[in-house]
């Protein structure tokens, strides 16, 4: 490891070591066996067990080399591959030759003369034994676990990069790989962002991974039939689309007085909105997408109320064009309609749009006594009837630009409050009180 070792505890990657610093380190117990170690800024990880030098009893897979092992001729013989790994008795099975520094199989063709170029890292090294002693590998397999490992303990820490760079990997090396391309697919849609969603690189392996299944099976994906790989499918899209819409509403609430925040954020909730659709597809009969389908598009219906910081904190609301409103309420009678089809009871919370706009815009608060008032007016009184449902509809239709003109001064706020609100306010009062009573 002249290019320097390094070794990775947590999240924390240290290093560069020399190859002596790293027995002590190991010696002082910092290194395990378990360790993850790797030769260079860039080169791939490693179990530190897997290292010959750093371990040198005999439980250690790469255990100290002969003098007649290949070597890389950029390192010291403390980092080459035992003799046991390239020869074999003539009497007995010939073994493959090893890469010393990724671990990769060596076959004859790669062998010039007395030198050896891995295909896999690209290292050069030269060759001690007879040429004839190298034997033609037959079977990969245990070097494509031994990055399934890797990937899968990536993906358990959150390091989703490095878990797609493993089975990137795997697949070049084994392009039907089935457990890599789905890992791979997954680990593209774990990696999106607010900023670069990667959910169609997603969409696309997931389609490769269908394709591989016809011919290959289920190896390495942990289930047993189509339907449970349909419901494991469903079930990580699920969890992928509610961590993304998590971190897109705490952006949204953040920043929700910056126009620029809630035009991102219903393009985000179109793009949740995609990753739970697939989901139903793989899943028709789980229902749990399309609840959630539900309420993402219902919160954008109903609009969000804040007090504006840039505007003296008046009380104000983000709202959908009427345009994109018609297209997301019938998105919601769809999605209603097929929960209703899994679950006949299901019956669905009202919608309750923002407001009342004015009296926000008045009173500069969405909980004062008079907008609270309007609201228990607009859902116990007008709602109640037709015509009243019309006087609501027609309001919140007309009323947000003009409660937007109002909030904006303060001799429109307070002939608002004279002319409008507070008279409202009191017909409000009385008609909830004769409602009580009766």
């Amino acid at each position: 490891m002249t290019a320097g070792g390094y070794f990775r505890e947590g999240d924390e990657t240290h290093g560069p070591f020399e190859p002596q610093q790293l027995r002590q380190l190991v010696q002082t117990g910092r290194i395990k066996r378990s360790t993850l170690v790797r030769r260079g800024d860039e080169g791939p990880w490693y179990e530190a067990e897997r290292i010959k030098g750093l371990f040198a009893d005999p439980h250690s897979t790469l255990p100290e080399a002969a003098s007649d092992g290949v070597k890389n001729p950029e390192s010291s013989s403390n980092f080459e591959v035992s003799n046991s790994s390239v020869i074999a008795n003539s009497r007995s099975t010939h073994r493959a030759a090893r890469c010393p520094d990724c671990g990769a199989s060596l076959t004859t063709s790669q062998v010039q003369n007395d030198h050896a170029k891995c295909t896999f890292c690209g290292a050069t090294l030269i060759r001690d034994a007879p040429k004839s002693l190298l034997t033609p590998v037959q079977d990969q397999q245990p070097e494509v676990s031994t990055w399934l490992r890797l990937a899968s303990a990536a993906e358990r820490a959150g390091n989703y990069q490095e878990a797609y760079g493993y089975y990137t990997s795997i697949l070049e090396r084994d392009p039907s790989n089935v457990a890599a391309w789905y890992g791979k697919t997954m680990m593209a849609g774990w990696q999106s962002t607010l900023q670069n969603s990667r959910f169609m690189e997603m969409t696309s392996g997931l389609t490769e991974t269908n394709s591989l299944i016809s011919e290959h099976g289920y190896a390495g994906l942990g289930v047993e039939s189509l339907d449970e790989f349909r419901q494991r499918v469903a079930d990580d899209l699920q969890d992928l689309a509610n961590a993304y819409f998590s971190t897109a509403y705490q952006h949204f609430r953040e920043y929700i007085s910056l126009d620029s925040a809630w035009i991102d954020y219903v393009n985000h909730c179109q793009q949740t909105q995609q990753v739970l659709e697939l989901a139903t597809k793989y899943s028709p009969n789980d229902i749990r997408p399309l609840l959630r389908l539900v309420d993402i598009v219902t919160g954008l219906i109903e609009g969000y109320q804040y007090n504006d910081e840039y505007n003296n904190f008046v009380g104000t609301a983000r709202r959908l064009p009427r345009e994109m409103d018609a297209e997301f309420s019938a998105k919601r009678d769809d999605y209603v309609a097929a929960i209703k089809q899994l679950s006949p009871s299901y019956n669905p919370a009202p919608i309750q749009k923002v407001g009342c706009f004015i009296a926000t815009a008045v009173t500069g608060a969405s909980d004062s006594k008079p907008v609270e008032t309007l609201r228990r007016f607009r859902d116990v009184v007008l709602m109640a009837n037709p015509s009243g449902q019309r006087i609501a509809a027609f309001y919140y239709r007309h009323s947000p630009p003009l409660a937007d003109v109002i909030a904006r001064s303060a001799i429109l706020r307070l002939l608002a409050a004279i002319t409008l609100v507070f008279p409202a306010y009191w017909v409000a009062r009385f008609s909830l009180r004769d409602k009580r009573s009766d």
